[in-house]
């Protein structure tokens, strides 16, 4: 509080004086002048409901927010029919015929690491091969698994 408020608020003290500005009991309320910086009580923490948040073992504590026990969730289980499905390669006979290799253009990609001046150039050409497919046989699965 300013001295200017804190003079405004209490018309009684008169004029100004660091004498006089000093807080007396009879002027401030009992509980500001009997309780001194020590005196506040502590903070009690809740006790957690999750199990792995245990309390303190040495005593009946709470564990504190900076050393509390992380406690993830299951991780998520996949799905049964997802992705593309199983293709047996006992069940189809291909014949194809090479054409050609196809290049696709130079790819290049700029790393940095962050804040760094130095850059590195990641260079990549795919190439990819060009099939004919002639004859494409199916089998039945007695067949695949003759073999």
């Amino acid at each position: 509080m300013s001295r200017a408020l804190f003079r405004s608020s209490l018309p009684e003290l008169g004029s100004f004086s660091a004498a006089r500005l000093r807080p007396t009991a009879a002027v401030l309320p009992f509980s500001w002048a009997t309780r001194s910086f020590n005196s506040t009580a502590p903070i009690v923490e809740p006790v957690s409901s999750v199990s792995n948040n245990a309390s303190n073992p040495t005593a009946s504590q709470v564990r504190p927010l900076a050393l509390k026990k992380s406690h993830p969730a299951a991780p998520p289980t996949p799905i049964a029919d997802s992705g593309s499905p199983h293709i047996d390669e006992r069940v189809f006979e291909c014949r194809a015929t090479v054409l050609g290799v196809e290049s696709e253009p130079l790819r290049i990609k700029i790393k940095k690491k962050r804040r760094q001046r130095r850059k590195r150039q990641a260079k990549s050409k795919h190439r990819y091969t060009i099939l004919r497919v002639s004859e494409l046989n199916i089998k039945n699965l007695e067949e695949a698994a003759a073999e």
